[in-house]
């Protein structure tokens, strides 16, 4: 029996030996396969793209609209976010954009000469973050400050 014909017939007991040996050492499964793609890796990737391809060809069009956008949704796929936290930072990053676009003029020169007169070894910090849990900021000139590097890396997305 030639080995196509094989695995067309015991597919599911292919598909079950391989899931016992994935459960019983992932890592040396993950291994193998990382071994495998690296020893044909031109092979791998032409399937990857037609792999790709069948599934771009099956998406409808107006998916295919709502990917292109409104890109941040569909990005928490690849971040392995929960799509319901994507969502709402998306919708934040919007109201923040929207926000920013009535800003007057002179405020949004105010703001890039304050960027660019950031001091060295300093970031510009939030007052009160723009995606805060509690309280949400503002992306205008009162709510800037310079901080030094590290301390703003300590306060993180905090008040």
């Amino acid at each position: 029996m030639s080995t196509a014909r094989y695995r067309a017939k015991h597919k599911d007991r292919i598909a079950q030996r391989r899931a016992a040996a994935y459960h019983a050492d992932p890592t040396a499964v993950k291994a193998q396969v990382a071994k495998y793609r690296q020893a044909n890796r031109e092979r791998y990737l032409a399937l990857k793209r037609a792999t790709n391809k069948r599934r771009r060809s099956k998406e409808t069009e107006w998916e295919r609209n709502r990917r292109l956008t409104h890109p941040e949704i569909y990005r928490a796929k690849d971040r392995k976010r929960r799509p319901y936290k994507a969502a709402l930072g998306a919708v934040r990053r919007v109201k923040s954009r929207i926000l920013y676009r009535h800003l007057p003029t002179e405020h949004k020169k105010e703001i890039a000469q304050f960027y660019a007169n950031c001091p060295s070894g300093h970031q510009v910090d939030h007052i009160y973050p723009i995606n805060g849990k509690a309280v949400s900021g503002l992306h205008v000139i009162w709510n800037l400050q310079y901080l030094p590097t590290k301390e703003n890396q300590r306060k993180g997305n905090r008040v």
